[in-house]
């Protein structure tokens, strides 16, 4: 059986020193879909946004570039842009392919942004960052 691109996401960044200094361990605070009403910041959220599969003649294929859409949560900006530093970091060396590492660098991050809530208090920040993620279904 398979394991989502969800699920590797969140188990490979939990045990990947930057993030988990960042983000903790106990709860770490990443997350899929939506934010966890009452979390602590900074947090992320990955929201997986689409996963067209790859297709050839004959016919579908294992593999695809999903894309997925980070969201940095902090009442800190600077903080933010720790994590998001951090998140870049982890972009470097996930491998949700199984192409060898120094062949291949299978995700790119297609566009940043930030946003704010200034009528919380604090104010919080977001950094947004969309990644297309090179995915083999079978792993």
């Amino acid at each position: 059986m398979s394991t989502t691109l969800e699920v590797k996401l969140r188990t490979t960044a939990s045990a990947f020193a930057p993030l988990i200094a960042l983000l903790g361990t106990s709860p770490f605070r990443w997350y899929d879909t939506q934010l966890v009403q009452g979390s602590v910041f900074p947090a992320i959220v990955a929201l997986l946004v689409s996963d067209p599969k790859s297709y050839y003649l004959g016919g579908r294929m294992n593999t695809s570039f999903a894309r997925v859409q980070f969201t940095i949560w902090d009442t800190d900006a600077e903080r933010g842009r720790s994590v998001e530093a951090a998140l870049y970091d982890f972009l470097d060396v996930f491998n949700a392919s199984g192409a060898p590492a120094d062949r291949a660098k299978p995700n790119y991050v297609v566009g940043a942004r930030g946003g704010m809530y200034p009528q919380t208090q604090p104010p919080q920040f977001q950094r947004i960052i969309d990644a297309k993620i090179f995915n083999n279904d079978t792993l």
